[in-house]
């Protein structure tokens, strides 16, 4: 594989949804050849804007025998406590992110790819980047943050 990054950009809700569903497996598949975790951070725009992706997203998921941990910081908005109840998802994990901080869109980190999706504000759009430096030195930030985020570390 290339070290040059393969970068997509779609514009608009229906281009942004097109992406989601189109790529959802591939995520998957690629996510289970590495670290099993999904890294980043969840807008609740996102939810609210693509809850029919989401609810299709975990139906693909429990496809797999052997599942990957989602760690993601959040606005902490009421779906993440919905969507929880209702796939009853044991390897998810939110935190929110200290008062002040605020992040815009959402960001994902997994395997080999970046996502990025704003749709806060019209037109909606969506990056796709996939390269593995480029993803693990992405990883590396979140995981430290995860870690000096730990509740447990007072």
């Amino acid at each position: 594989r290339s070290s040059q990054p393969e970068i997509i950009t779609v514009e608009g809700k229906k281009n942004v949804e097109s992406l989601l569903y189109d790529y959802n497996e591939e995520w998957q598949k690629n996510i289970m050849q590495y670290e099993q975790i999904v890294w980043g951070y969840q807008d609740s725009s996102y939810f609210r804007e693509y809850q029919s992706y989401a609810e299709h997203y975990w139906k693909v998921r429990a496809k797999y025998q052997r599942r990957y941990r989602i760690l993601l910081f959040s606005d902490k908005a009421n779906w993440e406590a919905d969507l929880g109840r209702k796939h009853q998802v044991a390897e998810r994990e939110f935190r929110s992110l200290p008062l002040g901080v605020e992040i815009t869109s959402t960001l994902w980190v997994g395997g080999e790819y970046i996502i990025m999706i704003s749709c806060r504000e019209s037109p909606h759009f969506a990056v796709q980047i996939r390269n593995r430096w480029m993803a693990t030195n992405l990883i590396t930030v979140f995981r430290l943050l995860w870690h000096y985020s730990d509740p447990k570390r007072g």
